[in-house]
Formats: structure tokens, C-alpha cells, sequence
């Protein structure tokens, strides 16, 4: 089950088991006295150039970004001294499962990163072989990113992306028989929530290349969304 822990160095925030992050319920006075009821939400979760998972959190008018992992190694791990780094036991820098997370000194996670990889790469992962392989199946029917996410809470989305995109267990490639690119950009085109972050990214002074990295999504579709073309992107 899902359990949520306030983050105490932003109390706005909470992180989860699972890895996600999201905002909390809460009244915001305004120098006019006017009070307004905050509904608390999930916040959006990008994969940094390092290939960690990153979350931009807000307080008194100031942003912070900071790594998921880390939240949740804070707030549901306890720290041995000495121990002022947080190891994926599973090598996947985007599963922040409290699980798969455990505090290491600087020596344990280069010898964990060098020294101890498991002989299959996907040894600790929480699929087997044959779920990914359903999965994979699903993905072939057409069924959407999010849908399968839904059966599998206990991931992040991103674990999910990663399958589908092929970034993981390519050995299983040959069961894939969808189109990507149009899968993709169909599921671009029905994800309101992602074309709202392409123009707010895009506000913010971010480049196409940027957004593309932060997002996951083909440049090519972040033009056509940007230049209104939403409807071309099923056919691109």
C-alpha cells in the first residue's frame, strides 16, 4: 500500500512509497485578506541528464528542485552515519520505490555501481520476464502509457515509459509490434496534462531540444504542438 510522509524541509509537500510527489491541501491568505483553498495535486516528475527522476517544489515565491530519490530516502529510511548517498538496488535510477532505495557511503555506491552489478541487468527488477512480456502485449493492442500504469501503482509511470520505449529489457524487442512513433504521439496528443507542460516549459525559455529532454517527447511533436498542429501529430 501506498503510504505518504510530509517532506519537512518544504512542508507543502509529501512524497509516497512509491516515489511520487504531490502538494497538500492548504489556504492561501493574500496581503487583501482573501483566502484561497488550495487543492492539493501530484506533481509532474522529469528524468534529469543524469538520468535521476527530479521534482521542482515551490515555497514563499521560491523554487526548488530536487531528487526523488532522496525524498524519499529522507523521509522513510533511516540515515547510518556516515551514509550520505542513495543507492538504486536495482541499478534504475528512475524506480524510487522506498524498496529499492537504501542509504550508502561514498565507497558502498561506487562499489554497488563497479564492483557488484548482477550478472543480468534486470536481475532486482520488480517485472519478470513475462510481465514485461504481457505488458509489452498490451502496448501491441494499443492500450496507453497511463492505462497499464494504473494496474501497476506501485512503479513510477516513468518504469512503464521505460519498457515501452525499449530503454529496458530489449532482449524482449522482438515481441514489440507496434508502430512507436505513432503510439507516442498519439499518446501526446490525448495527454492534455503533457501539451499544458510543453507551453509552460516553453514560457519558462526552454528550447525544443530542452523540453525534449525533460518530457521524453520527439522534437518533431513539440514543434507541432507549439505551431498548433496538434491533429498532425497522429500522422507524423
Amino acid at each position: 500500500m501506498e503510504e505518504w510522509k510530509l517532506i519537512k524541509e518544504i512542508p507543502f509537500y509529501e512524497v509516497s512509497s512509491y516515489g511520487n510527489i504531490r502538494s497538500i491541501d492548504r489556504d492561501i491568505i493574500y496581503s487583501n485578506g482573501r483566502v484561497h483553498k488550495y487543492k492539493g495535486t501530484i506533481k509532474n516528475i522529469s528524468i534529469g541528464d543524469t538520468g535521476y527522476c527530479t521534482v521542482t517544489l515551490c515555497m514563499n515565491s521560491k523554487s526548488f528542485g530536487r531528487y526523488v530519490h532522496r525524498l524519499v530516502a529522507t523521509e522513510f529510511l533511516d540515515k547510518p552515519m556516515g551514509a550520505n548517498q542513495v543507492n538504486h538496488k536495482d541499478h534504475d535510477r528512475t524506480n524510487n520505490n522506498v524498496e529499492n532505495l537504501e542509504w550508502v557511503t561514498p565507497s558502498q555506491n561506487m562499489k554497488h555501481a563497479h564492483g557488484s552489478r548482477p550478472r543480468s541487468k534486470y536481475q532486482n527488477s520488480f517485472f519478470t520476464e513475462l510481465e514485461v512480456i504481457k505488458i509489452i502485449k498490451r502496448f501491441n493492442k494499443g492500450e496507453s502509457i497511463k492505462d497499464i500504469h494504473n494496474d501497476y501503482p506501485m512503479v513510477h509511470i516513468i518504469t512503464i515509459q521505460k519498457i515501452y520505449n525499449g530503454d529496458r529489457w530489449r532482449h524482449l524487442n522482438k515481441f514489440r509490434k507496434y508502430d512507436r512513433l505513432k503510439f507516442k504521439n498519439n499518446h501526446v496528443k490525448n495527454n492534455p496534462e503533457l501539451i499544458t507542460n510543453i507551453f509552460n516549459l516553453r514560457s519558462k525559455g526552454y528550447s525544443i531540444s530542452k523540453i525534449s529532454r525533460e518530457l521524453d517527447v520527439a522534437r518533431a511533436t513539440i514543434r507541432n504542438i507549439i505551431n498548433n498542429k496538434v491533429e498532425d501529430i497522429v500522422h507524423a
